[in-house]
C-alpha cells in the first residue's frame, strides 16, 4: 500500500508514519520521489531503495471496562436488580497466532489466587486467533453472599502470539474490585 508525504524544496529526508503493521513482522520497504512536474522515480531507481526492515514488539493490550464493585448478591443479577458486572479488554488487533486468555481473581493484597468456588466469570477463558475480534468481554458474578474485600480481576495471556503484546512481566492485566 502507497503511503505519501509532503516535502519542500531542498529537503533530504521526509519522515512517514506507516500504520497496522504486525509486530515482530519483516517487511521490505521502497521509496519514490514525484517531481513537481509529476514525473515519478523509475522502476530501478525505486528497486535500488529496498530496505528490510522488521517492526517492533508490541501491540498492547488492555481492560476497556473494569467495573469498581461486584456486588455479594447474584439474584440482584437474576432478577434484573442489577446488570450483571462485564469486563472487557482490548487488544491493539487479533493476534498473529493463538493467543490464549484465563481469566482469575485474585486477593488484592497478597496476589494469591482465590478458590475458584468464590466467582464465576463466564467465559472463563479465550483462545483467540488471527480472525478473532480483538475485543472481549465477559461477566463475573461473586458467588460467596455476606463476603467482603479487595479482590483483583486477572487476566493471564499465553501461547505463540503472546510476545507480540505489551504485557507486565507476569504477562496479566488486572483490575481493582471491591466485593
Amino acid at each position: 500500500a502507497p503511503w505519501a508525504a509532503a516535502y519542500g524544496a531542498g529537503a533530504t529526508s521526509v519522515g512517514v508514519d506507516v500504520a497496522s503493521l504486525a509486530p515482530l513482522t519483516s517487511y521490505a520497504v521502497y521509496c519514490a520521489a514525484q517531481g513537481v512536474d509529476r514525473a515519478a522515480s523509475g522502476l530501478a531507481a525505486v528497486l535500488a531503495t529496498a530496505r528490510n526492515v522488521t517492526t517492533l514488539c508490541c501491540q498492547s493490550a488492555a481492560f476497556s471496562a473494569a467495573p469498581a464493585l461486584l456486588y455479594d448478591d447474584e439474584s440482584l443479577y437474576a432478577r434484573g436488580i442489577f446488570a450483571p458486572v462485564t469486563f472487557a479488554f482490548a487488544l491493539e488487533a487479533a493476534p498473529r497466532e493463538a493467543l490464549s486468555v484465563a481469566v482469575s481473581l485474585t486477593n488484592a493484597t497478597t496476589g494469591a489466587p482465590l478458590d475458584a468456588s468464590l466467582y464465576r466469570a463466564s467465559p472463563a477463558a479465550f483462545a483467540l486467533t488471527p480472525a478473532s475480534a480483538p475485543s472481549q468481554s465477559f461477566v463475573v458474578a461473586w458467588l460467596r453472599p455476606n463476603a467482603t474485600g479487595a479482590v483483583n480481576v486477572t487476566l493471564r495471556f499465553g501461547g505463540a502470539s503472546v510476545a507480540d503484546f505489551a504485557l507486565p512481566p507476569a504477562a496479566a492485566l488486572t483490575a481493582p474490585l471491591r466485593v
